[in-house]
């Protein structure tokens, strides 16, 4: 992870092979939690990566109080 600005964060990972997307594409995470905030065990990610780099996907997002 790199943060990008304050309380800001690009999460790097390896991209899957095969694993293709268009830009503006997004995610949904699901953790087995149990969520305490009312927003549930899920969450939506944009993909923040170029879809031409291959080596490695990024999800850029702000820390904030919750319990994902």
């Amino acid at each position: 992870k790199i943060e990008v600005a304050k309380d800001t964060y690009s999460f790097y990972f390896n991209r899957p092979f095969g694993f293709d997307f268009i830009a503006g594409q997004y995610n949904r995470w699901i953790l087995p939690i149990t969520a305490t905030d009312g927003r549930g065990p899920s969450r939506f990610f944009t993909i923040s990566s170029s879809p031409l780099e291959n080596d490695f996907i990024t999800f850029t997002t702000k820390i904030i109080q919750s319990d994902f």
